[in-house]
């Protein structure tokens, strides 16, 4: 991951919301995967 402290640091307006939000679609990815894979298979995979 890109330190916050970079030369280009202008691109992004606010670097902290930026790597929140990739944060945050990373865990709701996760958990959706998660709860899709439980629905579909019952936790035959466990």
């Amino acid at each position: 991951m890109k330190s916050a402290k970079t030369p280009t640091g202008n691109l992004n307006p606010n670097p902290k919301i930026e790597s929140a939000n990739m944060a945050l679609s990373l865990a709701i990815t996760v958990f959706i995967k998660n709860l899709s894979a439980t629905q579909w298979f019952h936790g035959d995979f466990l």
